[in-house]
């Protein structure tokens, strides 16, 4: 070997081991976002599996329209409230009680939409925090309590 070819050598090693590290790195991001969609996957099938949201329809529009602010809200918004809430219930219990490998991709789709929400000056309430404010609100109501 002449001393012109050792940088060429040299250059060969370090390209060795640099394109060997992308790849992994490639097949990591894939594998995870693979894993990612299955998680998404098994969420839908689960909300599939709860049937069709029961509301009525524009009910809360109809409500805005028709009330002054600061007004107790009507049998179907808080009807509305209610299925909605009892939906997210069960998707927050069937993602801690199934699935524990997707529970890392969940906790990290929550924490995304909490700091999205954040970023746009609006944060996420958490459901407990939720279920308290529709109790207050609705309790005079037929749709009852949480």
């Amino acid at each position: 070997m002449t001393y012109r070819s050792w940088p060429i050598l040299l250059f060969a090693l370090l390209l060795i081991p640099l394109s060997g590290g992308a790849a992994v790195a490639q097949k990591r991001d894939d594998g995870a976002r693979k894993h990612s969609w299955e998680c998404t996957k098994k969420q839908i099938e689960f909300e599939r599996t709860l049937g069709a949201l029961r509301q009525y329809p524009d009910a809360e529009i109809r409500f805005y329209l028709a009330n002054k602010a600061g007004t107790k809200p009507d049998y179907p918004v808080c009807y509305n409230r209610r299925e909605r809430l009892k939906r997210d219930i069960e998707i927050a219990q069937w993602r801690q009680s199934n699935f524990p490998e997707c529970r890392a991709v969940f906790r990290e789709r929550e924490a995304k939409l909490d700091r999205d929400a954040k970023q746009r000056g609006r944060p996420r309430k958490p459901i407990q925090q939720q279920i308290a404010e529709y109790n207050e609100a609705c309790s005079h109501t037929m749709a009852g309590t949480l």
